[in-house]
């Protein structure tokens, strides 16, 4: 967490997204806190080794945690409110069925756009 850490306070960007944090139900929120930003995970099962989703996001932001149906194992999203405009921000683990840097998909759209899709 420390390089994390050292870049964040460099580059002060809005929104992290990290896969592979190996974070499961045994690895507390306080472990993986950031100052200043709201922290939404989604944990490999504490049996599989690997995996693992974060996604930062400044607590500045206007932000909701939502549900998307989208076939990735793991996968957290949340809903950034402008005030012209509203974003889906998202960070998600390939499937191993997947072959590399074939599964990624969009972390951003525009909010209005998905509604009208799910």
């Amino acid at each position: 967490m420390d390089v994390l850490s050292d870049n964040v306070t460099v580059l002060d960007p809005d929104i992290i997204g990290i896969t592979e944090s190996w974070t499961d139900e045994t690895i507390s929120d306080a472990e993986v806190f950031m100052e200043d930003y709201d922290l939404f995970r989604c944990n490999r099962p504490v049996k599989m080794r690997g995996g693992g989703v974060l996604l930062y996001v400044k607590k500045e932001l206007q932000v909701v945690k939502v549900e998307v149906i989208i076939h990735f194992p793991e996968q957290v999203w949340c809903k950034i409110s402008f005030s012209a405009l509203t974003l889906l921000v998202g960070r998600q683990e390939g499937h191993p069925a997947y072959k590399k840097n074939e599964w990624w998909v969009v972390g951003v759209v525009v909010w209005d756009e998905v509604q009208t899709c799910i």
